[in-house]
């Protein structure tokens, strides 16, 4: 909720609060069974020295950054807020970044985002829903980064 409460407060994407929120919630409850990566991400932007807030996100894994899940299970609200398919891409993307810097991890917050917008936007047809998908994901997939990624 951290992501819907950040669009409301500030009517955009606004990378440096989202990552304050995101910050702040855990800190709320840091016993909430957080990854143990996210949680040191989440104390570098809690701090005040951190300029860059997709810095911490980045540092992961010897630089690699995290391919978990965090950001596909948050990004719904990307879809509520953003009706255009290319604004829930790039949105979608960035919000996960403040956390799994990874292509694997951001690109399936992009997939997620994306199945919420064609559900929201009335696709009903299975295939075509799929068929959809695909085709996004294909683009998003054919950048150099997430190719490297996705052979590790």
């Amino acid at each position: 909720h951290s992501i819907v409460r950040s669009l409301l407060a500030k009517q955009d994407f606004d990378e440096v609060d989202m990552a304050k929120r995101f910050a702040e919630e855990y800190d709320k409850d840091p016993d909430r069974s957080y990854g143990g990566g996210v949680v040191t991400v989440f104390k570098k932007l809690l701090s005040p020295k951190c300029r860059d807030v997709f810095e911490p996100a980045r540092q992961q894994f010897n630089g690699k950054g995290s391919y978990g899940n965090g950001g596909a299970m948050r990004v719904a609200g990307i879809s509520l807020a953003y009706s255009d398919v290319q604004d829930v891409k790039k949105y979608a993307k960035l919000s996960a970044e403040l956390t799994h810097a990874n292509s694997l991890g951001y690109n399936g917050a992009i997939l997620q985002a994306l199945a919420v917008h064609y559900a929201l936007h009335g696709e009903s047809n299975r295939d075509k829903f799929l068929d959809h998908l695909i085709d996004q994901m294909e683009d998003v997939e054919a950048d150099d980064k997430s190719v490297a990624d996705a052979q590790m």
